[in-house]
């Protein structure tokens, strides 16, 4: 068998397994510091903000990656950007366990999430050469999809890793597995498509100013930057504080409940294109039907945040990770809108406004957090308060931008 691409089946199939290696250590490294708050706190003595700036130390690189990593892959070929990146988070998350100060630690993070922030570039492009324009919506969610098993990675075994051996020998196994995959990139991952085929700075340039002015690309964003920004505030920080705080849960049933988020990010990635391609017939109507939904469990949290019985915890963040994860539709709908020339400079502007809306929900969470208490074990329930009504808000705005975008397979405007 053989793909659009040129290469083997068993080629492939070897280079998929790669990819979804990368895809898999992207998300274990992206929210891997849950579940190891309290050691690493214990080691560096870090307030609430403190931990709100190495979580999102993770995502500012990582956003910074995106409009360029389509570039490199261009220039170098997948195989060399992937290999090189992957190596580099390998280094920082190396660097991050064995760190002996805060500020040791917080470079590597940022080096970890550098280096992983090419995958889902790498990958997308990849997957379009070897399953062609037609399969590639389908092909790309359910590529989309094994990105949450890092999080169920992180929830348990990583979780039973530092317990048992500490957070600091849990990451270094993770490094390892990082440079492992950066070799097998090197033994399977193809070369550039066209080696002939290069632009200028300047060309480049103009074409991410283009990108930049294709109408549905801001309303888009504004869905993704809150999107990511609230399920990366509540997956990789304060999922476990807050159920230990308002239901007084041990940490090991919290992260029973915490790995519902990576169980409903599976589930919805791939369910929310189904619902927009074939059931709502809309990628606008899709985004605004899953804010809709999202916005109400968030504002009863933010009226009665411990009122909840305990068998409804889980149920309830699996339903908040499968309103959050409509994301599919606002790729599909910019991919159309962009021209093909600039479609992928339009693609990893919208990547950008992911990871910048994560870093800043991070951020912006840890410092609100802080405001109530310096030990994110004793914040009280007021901070959780205003934390979720602050989610409220940003839905809201999401909402209203949304209604700006143009969906011409439904006419709206």
């Amino acid at each position: 068998m053989t793909a659009r691409g040129g290469a083997g089946f068993g080629r492939i199939v070897a280079g998929i397994v790669v990819l979804v290696s990368g895809s898999l250590l992207a998300w274990l490294l992206r929210y891997g510091t849950a579940v190891v708050l309290p050691g690493f706190q214990a080691d560096f003595g870090a307030d609430p903000a403190a931990l709100g700036a190495l979580a999102a130390a993770y995502f500012w690189p990582y956003a910074a990656m995106q409009p360029f990593a389509g570039l490199q892959s261009d220039f170098w070929g997948p195989r060399r950007t992937f290999a090189f990146w992957l190596a580099v988070a390998g280094l920082g998350t190396l660097l991050f366990a064995l760190a002996p100060s805060y500020p040791l630690a917080l470079i590597g993070r940022a080096l970890g999430g550098a280096g992983v922030g090419i995958v889902l570039v790498v990958a997308f492009s990849l997957l379009a050469r070897w399953f062609g324009d037609r399969h590639f919506g389908t092909i790309a969610g359910l590529f989309a999809a094994t990105g949450p098993i890092g999080g169920l990675l992180a929830a348990h075994p990583l979780a039973a890793l530092a317990e048992a051996f500490g957070w600091r020998t849990a990451f270094v196994i993770v490094a390892g597995w990082l440079l492992l995959t950066a070799l097998a990139a090197v033994l399977t991952l193809p070369g550039p498509a066209d080696r002939r085929v290069g632009v200028s700075m300047g060309e480049a340039f103009h074409g991410l100013v283009r990108a930049a002015r294709v109408r549905n690309l801001w309303p888009c964003a504004a869905h993704a930057f809150v999107a990511l920004g609230i399920l990366s505030a509540m997956q990789g920080l304060w999922t476990l504080p807050f159920l230990g705080t308002a239901y007084s849960l041990s940490p090991a049933a919290a992260t029973d409940v915490l790995q519902a988020w990576s169980i409903g990010l599976l589930v919805a990635l791939p369910a929310w294109g189904y619902v927009a391609d074939r059931l709502l017939r809309s990628d606008k109507r899709a985004m605004l039907a899953s804010v809709a939904l999202h916005v109400l469990p968030w504002l009863w949290l933010a009226m009665a945040p411990s009122a909840l019985p305990m068998d409804a915890l889980f149920p309830l963040f699996l339903y908040l990770a499968l309103m959050n994860g409509c994301w599919m539709p606002a790729y599909a709908l910019v991919n159309r809108s962009a021209p093909p020339e600039v479609r992928g400079s339009a693609l990893g502007l919208m990547n950008l406004a992911f990871f910048l809306g994560a870093a800043c929900f991070q951020q912006f969470s840890g410092l609100l957090i802080g405001q109530f208490s310096t030990d994110p074990a004793t914040a009280p329930l007021d901070a959780y308060r205003w934390l979720f009504a602050a989610f409220v808000g940003a839905l809201i705005v999401s909402a209203l931008a949304l209604t700006r975008a143009r969906d011409r397979r439904d006419g709206s405007d």
